[in-house]
């Protein structure tokens, strides 16, 4: 769950049947709550956990939402892919760590990214747009 600020969209086709956007966002005001409330009990007193409040709630996001007006006013169904700056690593979650992007993370050589998959968000969603 997240609530979006900052939005912009782009219109990418807009008709009496159908509507296409693509929405853009960076701020997620509920990031920091959804990770301290997930988060395993060695990440609570990891050092940089103060840091992982304050950058949750920067999560860029893109989203392409469809619409059919004849079909209903209100009703977008969409897909979205948003990027944490931030990741847990660790083999269990007694040993975890938070790994920030671009910067060394456990054993890794500094000139490795540290950027993967678990950086990632996707999503599928239904709204209520009024």
């Amino acid at each position: 769950m997240s609530i979006d600020t900052f939005r912009s969209r782009i219109i990418l086709h807009n008709t009496e049947y159908y509507y296409l956007a693509m929405h853009y966002s960076i701020i997620d005001l509920l990031g920091p709550f959804s990770e301290i409330s997930t988060r395993a009990s060695a990440l609570r007193h990891d050092d940089n956990a103060g840091w992982v409040a304050l950058f949750g709630l920067l999560v860029p996001r893109a989203d392409l939402t469809f619409a059919v007006p004849r079909f209903s006013n209100n009703l977008v169904l969409g897909a979205g892919i948003g990027f944490r700056v931030f990741k847990a690593i660790g083999d269990s979650p007694d040993t975890a760590s938070y790994c920030f992007a671009l910067r060394r993370c456990g054993t890794q050589m500094s000139s490795q990214t540290n950027i993967d998959e678990k950086n990632f968000e996707a999503s599928l969603f239904v709204k209520y747009a009024m």
